[in-house]
Formats: structure tokens, C-alpha cells, sequence
């Protein structure tokens, strides 16, 4: 189990904002890895079903209702370019969230601010990263009724653990199976 005295704070647009922010500014000198572990509500821009490269978007817990607060959904490009040049030189991202886009309505306000997504590949950066997702793009991620959460953390870290098989996929159940 983590250990309960790690200093956190309310996963909100200025933490989360505050959090890339310091290691901008250095927070990870010295440090060889970053992880970066996201639960909670996403999604992805409109047309990410039909197989384009939108970009994760991240809904933090101080978005009450969209589209008025649109402006506090955190798109992962204000997130990965603005970590590739800043230490530490290996990062690692962890998206358990949703990827589907329910809310026609938002489509107008989101499209103008997020748009199709790539990952940087700038051979001069000085990290590497890695992006890994609960789920494909246009898709909800699994959950765990009974638990109300999501099913990637667990097996995430069985296999961070060094458990041999972390999770497979169902698809006659439509569920991951944990060993």
C-alpha cells in the first residue's frame, strides 16, 4: 500500500497547473523519473471514434459544469511539450480516464480550444516520455461498479509490482481479468 503522508493536494486546474508549473522551474532536478498518474474524468475532442488523433483532455475536479468551464479542462498538450526539455529525463503518463466524447453541445467551445494531437518527437529534448492510457480514443474506460473506480490503476500496479500478467482483456465478458 502507498504510504498516507505523501504530500498531495485536490486534483484541480491550479494544482494540476501549479504541479507542471514547478517542474518547469525545476521541481524534478535530480530525480531520474517522473510519474504522472491521472484518474478521474477525460475525454477526448470531437471525432476521436472515427479514428483521428485527438487530444486527451483531462476534466479536473473543480469542473462543475460544461461548457462554462470549459476553460479549466487541462489538454495534454499543455501538459507533455511543457515537460519534454525539464527534468527529470524519463516520464512516464498514466491516463485512467475516458476518452469518448458525450456532450454534443461542448463540441463548438472544445473544438476551438483542442484540437487534433501528436505527441512531440523532438529528438533535442532531454526527457523521454511515455504515454500510457486506460483506454482507445473514442472509448470509456473500464470500471469497477461495486468500487466506483476505474480497473487500469489496480493493474497498473500489480504490474509495476512485477506481477507477470497485470491484466487481460475479456472480450467475451467485456471486462479485464486482475490475476
Amino acid at each position: 500500500a502507498p504510504p498516507d503522508d505523501l504530500p498531495h493536494k485536490p486534483a484541480d486546474s491550479a494544482n494540476i497547473n501549479e504541479a507542471i508549473l514547478a517542474f518547469q522551474n525545476g521541481a524534478g532536478a535530480g530525480g531520474d523519473r517522473l510519474y504522472l498518474y491521472y484518474a478521474g474524468h477525460g475525454l477526448s475532442a470531437p471525432g476521436a471514434s472515427t479514428g483521428f488523433a485527438q487530444e486527451p483532455v483531462l476534466i479536473p475536479a473543480d469542473v462543475a459544469a460544461l461548457p462554462r468551464d470549459q476553460g479549466r479542462c487541462i489538454g495534454f498538450s499543455a501538459i507533455i511539450p511543457a515537460l519534454n526539455s525539464v527534468a527529470p529525463p524519463e516520464q512516464f503518463f498514466f491516463f485512467d480516464a475516458c476518452r469518448d466524447f458525450q456532450l454534443e453541445d461542448f463540441r463548438p467551445g472544445l473544438g476551438q480550444s483542442i484540437g487534433p494531437w501528436a505527441p512531440p518527437r523532438d529528438p533535442a529534448a532531454q526527457s523521454r516520455q511515455f504515454v500510457l492510457y486506460a483506454t482507445a480514443p473514442g472509448e470509456r474506460a473500464q470500471e469497477q461498479s461495486a468500487l466506483k473506480q476505474g480497473v487500469f490503476g489496480e493493474a497498473l500496479l500489480a504490474g509495476l509490482r512485477g506481477a507477470p500478467e497485470a491484466a487481460a482483456w475479456n472480450s467475451a465478458g467485456d471486462v479485464y481479468d486482475i490475476p
